[in-house]
């Protein structure tokens, strides 16, 4: 199915949404994801289903870096953005903690300020 749209794409043919719209709709999939799934850009993109599969790749990477930070920005008791890598928030966990140490605070800034791993 993915190949017909991919020879539709090159016949000219677009959905015509723009990236800001894509945005909106990968922020909505990701607000509603339960917590076993990963929030990965392919299962958001599987999950757009046919806006999905009908955007163009630049569209999509565009969209999907936009909405990791607002996502991030709106909901950070939910998702952490660990350098590039969107993460849940209660998945990522100091290091050392798992150890049964504290690690420095000056050296760990976790995801509890501003959603953001440093």
């Amino acid at each position: 199915m993915r190949d017909y749209f991919a020879q539709v794409r090159r016949a000219g043919f677009d959905i015509g949404v723009s990236a800001g719209k894509l945005t909106k709709a990968m922020l909505e999939v990701l607000s509603q994801l339960p917590a076993e799934v990963p929030p990965s850009k392919e299962v958001v993109v599987q999950r757009l289903g046919l806006l999905g599969q009908m955007s163009k790749t630049r569209d999509i990477n565009a969209a999907w870096n936009s909405a990791k930070r607002q996502v991030v920005r709106e909901h950070p008791e939910r998702f952490c953005l660990d350098g590039k890598v969107l993460r849940w928030a209660s998945a990522v966990a100091p290091p050392g903690e798992a150890l049964g140490r504290r690690p420095s605070q000056a050296r760990w800034l976790g995801c509890e300020g501003g959603g953001v791993a440093r």
